[in-house]
């Protein structure tokens, strides 16, 4: 009998280690460092774009839109007006480095306003390197 009571207590003792063994590896697999790849930027030539709709009283928009691009590269940025998704005006701008679009602009009440705003990065001879797209917030003009 005491036989038999070893043997069980022996086996419990070994499957005990086996289980505490494969959970101290688990710890361990959790615990390793984790090696991060390097982000890598969007764009190459484009520096910044940027954008801003207000809405003024009198149904008087503020419009505007700015591409900035890295020297040697021409910056481009095109505006469209767009009323109940439909664009109703488009101004576009080209300069050196930057290009921007700043007016103000008046519409109808009753409807509502956004901008599509494409910004661009393109060589000497105007061939387009990198383009985005962006969308202002949508205001009501009442």
């Amino acid at each position: 009998m005491q036989r038999k009571v070893l043997k069980s207590a022996i086996i419990m003792v070994i499957i005990a280690a086996v289980c505490f063994s494969s959970m101290g590896a688990v710890a361990t697999e959790t615990q390793q460092e984790v090696e991060f790849e390097p982000i890598v930027p969007f764009f190459t030539h484009m520096i910044a774009a940027d954008h801003n709709l207000q809405s003024f009283a009198g149904g008087r928009l503020g419009i505007f839109g700015a591409t900035q691009v890295r020297p040697g590269f021409v910056g481009v940025v095109i505006v469209e007006l767009q009323q109940n998704g439909r664009t109703i005006q488009t101004w576009s701008a080209t300069g050196g480095t930057q290009a921007s679009v700043s007016r103000d602009h008046f519409v109808p009440s009753g409807h509502q306003y956004r901008l599509r705003l494409t910004h661009q990065a393109r060589n000497s001879s105007g061939q387009v390197l990198e383009s985005h797209v962006f969308y202002s917030r949508t205001v009501t003009v009442n």
